[in-house]
């Protein structure tokens, strides 16, 4: 048996984001979790340079300057780095769009579109549209984007064009959030004691993003062999996270660091480090909840 030692949230896709003391789970989402991203102004501008090769979906950009920023949500507000900058956004953590189109590759064959040349701004401004949120996603996700204030900072702040998006529901699959984000992430106490001593170096459990940290008398790495697992008697499925490059950057400063880390975990690890975690229906979770393993592959 394992405990929830601490929970964590993620508004901003990239950023460092709050310790909370609950979460709820969905079998697609955590709510409220990765709800924003950050792409690339010059992405929406190539989006509508050829309409006769028009993509289906743009896509979300790495940046390892986003690690040096923050987001937490206090009441209705999204709150960017510690007060500098403030986002109003609905109450509600499930977002849908009613006061804005989806824009579809079906414009550019309208009569409209004809006698109308649409430009980045307006389509930012004026229409939901579809980002990709990985090479292998298959499904759009649908965002609308959050204005020039945020814009103007974040690019300050790193240096290129970037616009400050949010999810909406997808108006086929109603699908509200970025799924390839937002499986819940638990990683084990143990775990991360025993990484730091085989590498030897000093890991910070935020390098990781987990949603979840767990503490208990299982060994180290027991994680990797959870199938299925039980919490508030839900039923979720365990399946291994496969980690990225941002486990090297310093969170605090967004640098470089620990390179060999992620090598490491590729040699030894099967590149898996901690678990997902998808439960088979919502989830409440809070601090102190108990977590039983199911079953093991």
């Amino acid at each position: 048996m394992a405990l929830i030692e601490s929970l964590h949230l993620y508004p901003v896709a990239g950023m460092r984001g709050q310790e909370v003391q609950r979460l709820t789970l969905t079998p697609e989402a955590i709510l409220g979790d990765r709800a924003f991203t950050v792409i690339l102004e010059a992405s929406v501008e190539q989006f509508l340079t050829n309409p006769t090769k028009l993509p289906t979906k743009l896509p979300v950009t790495r940046m390892p300057g986003l690690t040096a920023l923050s987001a937490i949500v206090v009441e209705n507000q999204v709150v960017l780095s510690a007060g500098q900058l403030k986002i109003t956004v609905p109450e509600s953590s499930v977002v849908t769009t009613t006061d804005k189109p989806f824009f579809t590759s079906d414009f550019f064959n309208t009569a409209v579109h004809r006698d109308f040349t649409l430009t980045a701004a307006e389509l930012m401004a004026n229409f939901a549209f579809s980002i990709k949120v990985s090479s292998s996603s298959t499904t759009p996700r649908w965002v609308i984007d959050c204005g020039d204030e945020v814009a103007a900072w974040l690019s300050a702040q790193l240096g290129q064009r970037v616009r400050l998006v949010k999810a909406v529901a997808n108006p086929e699959s109603g699908k509200h959030h970025f799924a390839w984000y937002t499986q819940a992430h638990a990683i084990a106490r143990a775990s991360l004691a025993a990484l730091a001593e085989e590498t030897g170096t000093q890991i910070e459990p935020a390098v990781f993003r987990p949603n979840i940290i767990l503490s208990g008398d299982e060994a180290a790495f027991d994680e990797e062999s959870w199938k299925e697992v039980v919490i508030n008697e839900i039923t979720a499925l365990a399946s291994g996270c496969q980690r990225c490059g941002y486990i090297i950057l310093d969170h605090l400063t967004g640098q470089t660091t620990n390179p060999d880390l992620l090598k490491y975990i590729v040699q030894n690890h099967q590149q898996n480090f901690g678990v997902y975690l998808q439960p088979s229906s919502s989830l409440s979770l809070a601090v102190g909840d108990e977590l039983t393993v199911k079953s093991r592959s």
